[in-house]
């Protein structure tokens, strides 16, 4: 019983320090994300790679832009400019799962081949596993909502029926 108590207590302790620890880092986080410039600050770039947004923040005001899953790049120029070159846009082959529902409750595995700021196209082969009648190939559209979480819509345009597909998914 005695073991038992000890334990409690340091898993109880545990979890108090993780919590406590976790506060800390959010006050952190956000004094990072504060776009307000001190007063020694003539410019500010944050980076937030799980909102897939970099903003620029000078005292003439702040520019928010999204990006992509593609190679961006910052540039201090010698007039002590920030030039941020982010592509919006252009073509991709990435892959993703997905479930979601169409008549039923299907699997997707799917390929983009498009994206424009958060917004991804592709194609996906949808199955379900017990059975084999229901294959089906839809066009998608997806839209990223948090990191690597995206709501797609697809319509089904080949075969005898046109259904449309719902789904959540993550790139791999």
């Amino acid at each position: 019983m005695k073991k038992y108590l000890i334990m409690a207590s340091i898993i109880g302790a545990i979890i108090v320090a993780l919590f406590t620890l976790r506060s800390c880092q959010k006050k952190r986080d956000t004094a990072i994300a504060n776009p307000n410039l001190s007063p020694d600050v003539k410019e500010k770039i944050i980076v937030n790679p799980l909102k897939r947004t970099i903003i620029v923040a000078t005292k003439n005001g702040t520019t928010v832009t999204t990006l992509p899953d593609r190679p961006t790049s910052i540039e201090l120029l010698t007039n002590g400019t920030v030039r941020v070159r982010v592509p919006q846009w252009g073509f991709e082959a990435i892959p993703y799962i997905g479930i979601g529902y169409s008549r039923q409750v299907n699997d997707y595995i799917g390929l983009d081949f498009f994206y424009w700021k958060k917004l991804d196209a592709g194609f996906a082969f949808s199955f379900d596993r017990l059975k084999v009648d229901s294959l089906g190939l839809p066009l998608t559209v997806s839209y990223t909502v948090w990191h690597n979480l995206r709501l797609t819509v697809g319509y089904e345009m080949i075969g005898p029926r046109k259904d449309i597909h719902g789904l959540v998914s993550v790139r791999i």
